[in-house]
């Protein structure tokens, strides 16, 4: 692939970077990751690749090295944070982007990204993530697509943290950090979160910077992939989030219980559950509302599965605490 030639000027405008990434089990996407970073041409960036696995990931990036693509093998059992760090002992340049194997490169998002770091503006900065372009159809997609979009249009300036799949750190920040030394067997993301508020390093939110990602397409890898998100952030800030944790137990609780008391609990009680869930749906209606505000292309079938939707929401909550409460299912991937 002919590659345009690097210019201090576009360094300085554009910025240089190294896009470090842990691909464990990746198959089915890396190949079009890498093609996809090699397509946007960018001067002075590399990807450097921890990857290994069961399948062929680790095989299928060796073939497609080269001179801004450094491929590292990843072992049984060294999780991602380890696999984060050697990538950093190997990357060259000082802005480093985080992202995820299932995501795909995108020269305006990456520019929009990396420019409040070029500009010195702030040393830490975060995007978004949208479906894969073959994704867009399928209607839980489209629901954790617009849920997202909702969630991330009500914050400011700054973000509460970073998406791993999509954020640009300062190499000296990172470090400093420590993000990718202190012990997280899960929720890598957050604890960086973290490391950078102890450091009092805000997160530039830069919403136009949106990158493909590998969304659930199914039940129950939506479930999956919530129950996850939920049993680490109780992981790692339980004693912040508790009050927010009762409420959403109570609240599941009741809910996934509306068979039962319709069956034994007094009329009051089960009418009581039963607003509840229809406010939660009603919320879910929201969501949908303010996606297509923002040109997610809502299909009719999803207006139908929004009360199903839900119900799994409730059931991720659930299995996440019971995941919290289970030592050997706690720091599980």
């Amino acid at each position: 692939m002919q590659e345009i030639a690097c210019t201090d000027r576009d360094v300085q405008e554009i910025g240089s970077f190294s896009a470090i990434v842990a691909a464990w089990n990746e198959s089915p996407l890396i190949e079009a990751h890498i093609r996809s970073f090699m397509a946007m041409n960018w001067p002075a960036s590399e990807l450097v690749l921890c990857a290994g696995g069961t399948d062929d990931t680790y095989e299928k990036a060796c073939r497609m090295a080269g001179p801004r693509v450094k491929v590292l093998r990843q072992q049984p059992g060294e999780g991602k944070q380890s696999a984060l760090r050697k990538c950093l002992d190997v990357a060259r340049y000082d802005i480093i982007h985080l992202t995820d194997a299932d995501c795909l490169f995108q020269r305006q998002a990456l520019e929009n990204l990396l420019h409040p770091l070029v500009t010195f503006e702030t040393r830490a900065a975060t995007g978004w993530t949208r479906p894969l372009p073959d994704q867009i159809r399928i209607p839980i997609v489209q629901y954790h697509w617009a849920r997202d979009c909702y969630t991330h249009n009500r914050d400011g300036l700054f973000a509460n943290g970073v998406l791993g799949g999509n954020a640009a750190i300062s190499r000296g920040v990172l470090i400093h950090a420590r993000a990718l030394e202190i012990e997280a067997k899960t929720g890598i993301d957050y604890v960086l979160s973290q490391q950078l508020a102890l450091l009092n390093e805000r997160v530039r939110l830069v919403k136009d910077s949106i990158l493909a990602s590998d969304y659930p397409t199914t039940s129950r890898q939506y479930v999956r992939l919530w129950r996850r998100w939920i049993k680490n952030l109780i992981v790692h800030d339980a004693r912040g989030q508790l009050t927010h944790l009762v409420a959403a137990t109570v609240l599941a609780s009741l809910i996934l219980a509306l068979p039962i008391e319709a069956w034994v609990a007094p009329r009051v009680w089960t009418g009581f559950s039963f607003l509840l869930f229809l406010i939660l749906i009603a919320k879910r209606y929201q969501y949908i509302g303010a996606g297509y505000k923002d040109g997610i292309p809502i299909s009719r079938r999803l207006f139908l599965y929004i009360p199903y939707f839900a119900i799994l929401d409730q059931i991720a909550v659930i299995m996440a605490i019971a995941d919290f409460c289970s030592p050997r299912r706690r720091h599980r991937w």
